[in-house]
C-alpha cells in the first residue's frame, strides 16, 4: 500500500486567474501543453500533456526565470493571463510535509516512488484516478507561491485574457486557442 492510498485528498472547485510565462517562439499555442507532453514534467508523465501555470504573476515569472541558462539573466518571455473555472482541483498545497523527501526534490526523476517513478508522477496518477482537472501545488521556485498544473482541460473553462487581440496580431493564423 502506498502512502498516497492513506491520504484523504481535498478536491475542490477553483475559479480565478492563473498566469503562464511563454517562450515567444511557442506562444502561438498557449493552451497546448505540448512541451510537457514531449518531455514530461514535475507533475506529468512523458507522453501526457499538462499546462503549468501559477496563481500569481510573480510566481509565474520566478518559475520561468528559475530555469534560465545564465543566472541573473532572463530570456524574452510572454506573460499570459487565463480566466479559469474548474470543478475539480486536487489541492496538494497542504500535503508537502507528509513526504520524506524535501518538496523541491519530489519531481527529481532519480528519487523514485513505487515502480521507480517520482512520487510527483504517482500524484499525477492519483489525480487521474480522482478525475481531477488540475493540481494545486506549492511552487519550487517561489516560497509561498502556488502553481496550478492542468492535467485535463478539454472540458474546462480556460479563457485567455486578450481583449485587444494582441496574440492574434503577432501570430496571425498560426494562433491556436483550442
Amino acid at each position: 500500500m502506498s502512502l498516497l492510498d492513506e491520504i484523504d485528498f481535498v478536491v475542490e472547485p477553483f475559479e480565478g486567474v492563473v498566469y503562464r510565462m511563454h517562450n515567444p517562439e511557442w506562444a502561438f499555442a498557449p493552451l497546448s501543453g505540448e512541451g510537457a507532453r514531449l518531455f514530461g514534467g514535475r507533475f506529468n508523465i512523458e507522453g501526457e500533456s499538462a499546462l503549468y501555470t501559477a496563481t500569481d504573476h510573480k510566481t509565474a515569472f520566478i518559475e520561468a526565470s528559475d530555469c534560465a541558462a545564465t543566472p541573473g539573466l532572463v530570456s524574452p518571455m510572454l506573460l499570459v493571463s487565463y480566466k479559469v473555472k474548474i470543478n475539480k482541483a486536487l489541492n496538494l498545497v497542504h500535503y508537502k510535509e507528509l513526504f520524506d523527501v524535501p518538496w523541491e526534490l519530489l519531481g527529481d526523476r532519480y528519487i523514485a516512488g513505487k515502480g521507480d517513478i517520482p512520487i510527483t508522477w504517482e500524484l499525477y496518477l492519483k489525480a487521474r484516478q480522482l478525475s481531477v482537472e488540475a493540481l494545486l501545488v506549492p511552487s519550487y521556485a517561489n516560497e509561498g507561491g502556488v502553481n496550478m498544473v492542468f492535467i485535463e482541460w478539454s472540458n474546462t473553462s480556460i479563457q485567455i485574457h486578450d481583449p485587444e487581440h494582441r496574440l492574434k496580431s503577432v501570430y496571425g493564423d498560426k494562433l491556436e486557442l483550442i
